[in-house]
């Protein structure tokens, strides 16, 4: 199950899942205040074949504070803290009602510092202390990697969100087509190719060929869709939750 708000971080979470593990369920928690553009992107992976979860709110924040005072946790106010704690909650326990084996999250280390901690305290895939697998492959995806993403895989104007606006046309479509890599093609070649994200049928070449602990070069990375275009570590990730499905 692949958990999504339909941001620009979930949307690529989605489109990887679904182009590597064939069509799954996508789980949504419905908030009253959705952003705008949401429609189109659940029309587009529905036509793909997905299943659509979408969760509505069981209480108020109001109500959600009183719970929580009841069982002796204090919270005075609603903040982001409560609601994500709220959306944990429910997210999980739909979950443990469904026999759902791994949960996939979009989150990545680049969010906080918090989130970069907790990503390498527990890598990208633990078991949760309710016995639920939980997945982040895009952990150490940078954000200008999720934008040529985005525009690589032509998904601009599907809902890709960020900070409250709808980014339908902020990042041009390269002209460029995407193209296949051959399992017996150089490194220099992968570097240069429009890939993204690799096939099941380039992963295992990939992590054969590269080491977990691969980094790109120190330094500034150029702004180039050469260099967006080469596959993160954290794309070794999906090898891996690809034959533990």
């Amino acid at each position: 199950m692949v958990a999504t708000s339909w941001g620009k971080d979930s949307i690529v979470l989605c489109d990887l899942a679904v182009e590597v593990l064939g069509p799954c369920t996508l789980l949504h928690q419905a908030s009253p205040y959705e952003l705008p553009g949401v429609d189109p992107i659940v029309d587009h992976y529905r036509v793909r074949g997905c299943e659509i979860v979408t969760l509505s709110p069981t209480r108020t924040l109001a109500e959600y504070i009183d719970w929580l005072r009841d069982v002796g946790l204090c919270y005075e106010r609603a903040d982001k803290r409560l609601v994500n704690r709220a959306k944990t909650d429910r997210g999980i326990a739909w979950c443990l009602d469904h026999d759902v084996a791994v949960e996939l999250l979009g989150l990545t280390a680049a969010e906080s510092v918090h989130r970069r901690r907790m990503l390498r305290a527990r890598g990208l895939l633990y078991r949760s202390a309710r016995g639920l697998w939980v997945g982040n492959p895009l952990a150490w995806w940078e954000p200008e990697d999720i934008w040529a993403h985005i525009a690589l895989r032509e998904l601009l104007g599907r809902g890709a969100t960020a900070g409250g606006a709808v980014y339908s046309s902020r990042v041009a479509t390269p002209s460029a087509s995407t193209s296949t890599v051959s399992p017996t093609c150089t490194t220099s070649s992968v570097a240069t190719t429009t890939w993204w994200p690799p096939s099941p049928r380039i992963l295992p070449w990939y992590s054969r060929t590269h080491s977990a602990a691969w980094r790109p070069p120190a330094g500034r990375r150029p702004r180039t869709m050469a260099t967006w275009a080469r596959p993160t570590p954290s794309m070794l990730s999906w090898s891996y939750i690809a034959t533990t499905r």
